[in-house]
């Protein structure tokens, strides 16, 4: 019995087709190339690391960016109108 027999997968996973026979042993190949590349390319790994720790501080600015629109409004909204 392996580890898969009582698997259940996500219900959104069955939006998408089962990848099966060649067109799976081509995606593990395409897997395994590019661990391969990032094992022997350290210095791209770290460079991928480090771009993504800078669009995430760049989301986290826009966010807060966000936070502080919305509460600016609902302090316009809020406040009684001056007439």
């Amino acid at each position: 019995m392996s580890d898969f027999d009582n698997f259940i997968a996500h219900p959104l996973a069955n939006m998408f087709p089962m990848i099966e026979g060649n067109a799976f042993e081509e995606l593990r190949q395409i897997n395994e190339l590019a661990t391969q590349y990032l094992h022997d390319h350290p210095e791209c790994w770290r460079a991928a690391l480090t771009q993504a720790h800078r669009i995430d501080d760049k989301e986290g600015v826009r966010k807060a960016r966000q936070r502080l629109r919305r509460e600016q409004l609902r302090k316009i909204r809020s406040s009684p109108s001056v007439t």
